[in-house]
């Protein structure tokens, strides 16, 4: 068993053992990870077999683990603590970050990594989220660094990379509200195998209103795929308001860290961009 970097046709196996676990990425989303030269990705082979993939995405001095996944068949072996010392040991980073599931969080606790906060993942076939009667327009890459700024801000990570690739590939879901010619408030999307995700909700002033009506326009725009959305729990505002709309939680996810404490999550950040990215 040996512990090696990705290389780009490995990109096909770890889409593969995305599908195994359930999870949401597309072909092109691993071939962007493993592509990237700002993200670290490893895998475990074992006769000539990937049967494990783990990496992380680099935000200045944060690490944010991500596509931690071991066959079903080789579980049980310590492959995932294996690899997760293996970024620990290797990455010259301040601050890792990662979202677990809570089976899934005790590898990371053995580690030393300790839970900052919990989040609620919601999915509807036809979320029905009000519309609002503020002017919502579409967001293009010409405001990108508008965006990446108030992601700054709001995230406490650069990651303007990630969201240029995201205005690329699905610039057809990027929203914005303007007050007085400046960005006041965004909303991106990611469309992936199963679900399109309404992604990176933010805003300027923690303000719901704007967040809601970027929402409200984003949630009809996918016919084809139930749309999904990650709120921090501590928004019991966006629950309530998740559930009236007719989204269903079906999974709770634990955010934890190791190292310097990161920056945690400004008021106007009000979705997360996704477990594999932060």
């Amino acid at each position: 068993m040996i512990i090696r970097e990705m290389k780009m046709e490995d990109a096909e196996r770890l889409f593969e053992l995305s599908g195994v676990v359930g999870w949401n990425q597309t072909l092109d989303d691993c071939r962007f990870l493993v592509e990237a030269d700002w993200c670290k990705m490893i895998c475990v082979e074992e006769n000539g077999e990937v049967i494990g993939t783990a990496g992380a995405p680099v935000y200045d001095d944060m690490g944010f683990i991500n596509m931690v996944i071991v066959h079903p068949d080789h579980r049980k072996r310590g492959i995932a603590t294996a690899m997760i010392r293996h970024l620990l040991d290797t990455m010259k980073v301040k601050t890792f970050r990662l979202h677990a599931t809570p089976a899934g969080s005790f590898v990371y606790s053995k580690v030393g990594f300790v839970t900052t906060r919990t989040m609620s993942y919601f999915v509807a076939s036809k979320p029905d989220f009000p519309q609002s009667g503020r002017t919502v327009l579409p967001a293009t890459a010409a405001d990108l660094d508008a965006i990446a700024a108030l992601d700054m801000k709001n995230s406490g990570m650069n990651r303007k990379k990630l969201l240029e690739d995201n205005l690329q590939r699905f610039g057809q879901f990027a929203l914005k509200i303007e007050e007085n010619g400046e960005l006041a408030g965004f909303s991106l999307g990611r469309r992936g195998r199963k679900q399109r995700q309404i992604a990176n909700v933010e805003t300027v002033d923690g303000d719901w209103e704007k967040a809601f009506a970027l929402i409200g326009a984003a949630a009809p725009m996918e016919k084809e795929l139930p749309s999904n959305i990650i709120f921090f729990d501590a928004d019991k505002n966006a629950i309530k308001e998740a559930e009236k709309c007719g989204m269903e939680r079906v999974r709770e996810l634990i955010e934890m860290e190791y190292g310097v404490p990161g920056t945690p999550p400004g008021a106007g950040y009000h979705a997360i961009y996704g477990g594999d990215f932060g």
